[in-house]
This record gives C-alpha cells, sequence and structure tokens, in this order.
C-alpha cells in the first residue's frame, strides 16, 4: 500500500469517527418527509400529473386529429379524413387511440419511477380513469363550443373508449416502464 492509500485510509477512518454538525430535528425529519413522498406518491398526485401530461398532449393531438368536433387547427378533418370512410367503429378506434398515444409516449419520460410504480399498481383503475376524464371534458368541451356532439353514436364512443383504454393500458401503465 503506498503512502498517499495510507494517508486516504487514515484520513477516512478519522472522518468516520468524526460525527461532525449534527442538523436540526426540523431539517432532518423535513428531509425525511419529502424523500418519503418522492419514493412513495399518493395516487392523486400520480393520477394529477399523469392528468396535466396528458391534457397538453391531448391538445398537441387535436391539433392533427379532431375529436367529437374538437379541431384540427386549420379546419378541415385532419387526420380522421383517411379513417372515417371505414366507418364508426374504424374512426372510433383511430380516433382514441391516437388521442392517447402521445401521452403514451411520454408518461415514461414525464413520470419518475416512483409514480410508474403507483400506475403499474392500479393499470386498469389508472387507465380507466384517464379516459373516461377525457371524454368527459372533450364531450363537455365540444358541447360548450359547438352546441352539440357530432360523432355521438354508441358504436364510436364505444370504439373510442376501447382503443384510449388499450394505448393507456397497454403502453402507459403496465409494469416493464418501472
Amino acid at each position: 500500500m503506498s503512502s498517499e492509500e495510507k494517508q486516504l485510509k487514515q484520513e477516512y477512518q478519522q472522518f468516520k469517527q468524526d460525527p461532525g454538525v449534527i442538523p436540526p430535528k426540523t431539517l432532518s425529519l423535513h428531509i425525511k418527509t419529502e424523500l418519503q413522498k418522492d419514493l412513495n406518491p399518493g395516487v392523486g398526485a400520480t393520477l394529477g400529473r399523469t392528468l396535466a401530461l396528458h391534457a397538453v398532449s391531448g391538445a398537441l393531438t387535436l391539433a392533427v386529429c379532431p375529436q367529437f368536433g374538437l379541431g384540427p387547427i386549420g379546419g378541415g378533418k385532419g387526420l380522421m379524413g383517411f379513417v372515417e370512410a371505414y366507418g364508426h367503429v374504424a374512426c372510433g378506434l383511430f380516433c382514441g387511440g391516437i388521442f392517447m398515444s402521445l401521452t403514451a409516449i411520454l408518461a415514461p419520460l414525464w413520470l419518475g419511477p416512483s409514480m410508474r410504480r403507483v400506475l403499474a399498481r392500479n393499470p386498469l383503475a389508472m387507465a380507466g380513469a384517464l379516459t373516461l376524464t377525457s371524454l368527459g371534458v372533450l364531450l363537455f368541451i365540444s358541447f360548450m363550443i359547438g352546441g352539440g356532439i357530432p360523432h355521438l353514436h354508441p358504436e364510436f364512443v364505444l370504439a373510442w373508449i376501447g382503443a384510449a383504454m388499450a394505448v393507456a393500458y397497454g403502453l402507459v401503465f403496465l409494469p416493464r416502464f418501472q
């Protein structure tokens, strides 16, 4: 062992024995509380952060694909023009999937590992909450802006819900993103 290594080992032993300055208990408690919140976020905080991400990503998808009469920017049918010829079910599947897709792509980047664990513990409940909240908001805004809700056919709505749930569950809430 070289003299430099011996000196480092001696300094380390002194460091281990010296208690140093002990922080105030209030500071230690505050740090412990913050760490526990970060490592074990609540379902409400996780869902809130996921909904915030989805509000932004959902609004961005409306720029290219209308949902219940909302969008796209510049008018027209956007991506829906390619799908509507295949019927209400195909259109609902496509629209629901597209609406959730950007959230599914960004969620693993936006949410930390602890929040992804919370989502993975309750995948169906979280996917259902995200899907039904999205549907409710879209229908409400569409009604408020346009005075009616286009594409409110049962087969379209059920297909939209099914595709949105599948994308939300399959890509966002599976444990593989932990």
